[in-house]
């Protein structure tokens, strides 16, 4: 049964969940939020306070974001946030280009207009949510919902969880970047737009479509750390 939930947003807890799982929802939602910025370490004894579980949970935890890109483990140290460096930010927009392109590709070929409904909704709160202060979590919630329920639509679990991995690091990369300052400003519709170019069938179109948001989405951080984009987009 707990295999079976579907969570609706970042960390999203629910009440059937395991320990483990929800440890993991409530740790993430903490380093999402700047609670734990990048460079900072993670202890677990305090992490078990906050979360009202024993250590194993938060170990097992540490373990999955560091699979996911979003913690490192350092000797003497133990585990702290991962700080998104130039080279970092380059090697998980590879991952992501590469993945979202391909979903992109397979949804032309294979999406209905029915089970368009669901990301059609999505892309309208997206698009239609300005950006502030206030708006800045359900922003990052929504936009991370549409582009993981698009690999799930493919019906390959292998894209789904590439995807996961590399819209947890952008969205790391993001708050750190909310935070100083750089808003990220998208096309008004752009989602939506997306969406029926998808329905009308060109793989290609759909795929040059992804590649420029994918791009959009990442040039702005490479500038504010001083680097260049990669030289092969």
């Amino acid at each position: 049964m707990t295999n079976s939930i579907k969570k609706s947003s970042v960390g999203e807890e629910s009440v059937f969940i395991t320990t483990a799982e929800r440890v993991y929802n409530s740790i993430l939602k903490m380093i999402l939020a700047g609670e734990y910025p990048p460079g900072s370490r993670l202890p677990r004894r305090k992490l078990a306070e906050r979360t009202q579980s024993s250590q194993i949970p938060v170990l097992e935890a540490m373990k999955r974001l560091e699979q996911e890109g979003l913690v490192e483990y350092k000797a003497q140290w133990g585990c702290v946030v991962t700080v998104p460096t130039a080279q970092k930010v380059k090697d998980m927009y590879v991952l992501r280009e590469a993945v979202e392109c391909q979903v992109a590709r397979i949804l032309a070929i294979t999406l209905t207009r029915e089970k368009a409904q669901e990301l059609y909704e999505l892309a309208k709160t997206l698009d239609g949510t300005p950006y502030s202060e206030d708006t800045q979590q359900q922003i990052y919630d929504t936009h991370y919902r549409f582009h993981l329920l698009m690999a799930q639509l493919t019906g390959h679990e292998t894209l789904v969880k590439s995807l996961r991995q590399a819209n947890l690091f952008w969205l790391l990369m993001s708050s750190v970047q909310w935070r100083r300052g750089s808003k990220a400003e998208v096309q008004s519709d752009w989602h939506k737009r997306l969406v029926d170019v998808i329905l009308k069938g060109d793989p290609l179109e759909a795929d040059s479509m992804m590649r420029e948001h994918i791009q959009d989405a990442y040039v702005p951080i490479l500038k504010q750390m001083g680097d260049d984009f990669p030289s092969h987009a």
